[in-house]
């Protein structure tokens, strides 16, 4: 992987990552723990509640949560909040069929990532969005 991650503000961007697989959550952790404020929470109920809580300023989406709500639900219901109406989600998602991308877009995500993704992509979407910015 060629490139480095920086931290160009002094404050730090605050994230919820929507994501019920455990790898994926230990993944992207690993990744930003350094570089974002990052919560938490395994399934849409848990990720409702703390956007109500706290402001995040980027919010990661797993469209598939595994059993009840999914992640279009929860992208849904935050859009339903004046704070949230304007806050970056993307879709985090092995759905990855030719319109899957325009789908989730439309249906209130502002960006999408297809897994497995690389990291490199990864990267440079999460700078699109935060504070933090990949050189390369």
């Amino acid at each position: 992987m060629d490139g480095k991650l920086i931290n160009t503000k002094d404050s730090e961007s605050k994230v919820l990552y929507v994501e019920d697989d455990e790898i994926s959550i230990l993944l992207f952790e690993r990744l930003f723990k350094d570089k974002l404020i990052i919560d938490f929470a395994r399934n849409a109920e848990e990720a409702i509640q703390k956007a109500t809580e706290i402001q995040y300023s980027l919010i990661m989406m797993d469209i598939n949560l595994g059993k009840g709500n999914d992640g279009i639900y929860v992208t849904n219901e935050l859009r339903k909040f004046e704070n949230y109406k304007n806050i970056p989600i993307i879709a985090v998602t092995a759905f990855a069929m030719l319109g899957d991308k325009e789908d989730f877009i439309s249906k209130g995500c502002t960006d999408y990532i297809s897994k497995p993704y690389d990291t490199g992509a990864l990267f440079k979407l999460i700078s699109k969005y935060t504070n933090v910015v990949w050189y390369y």
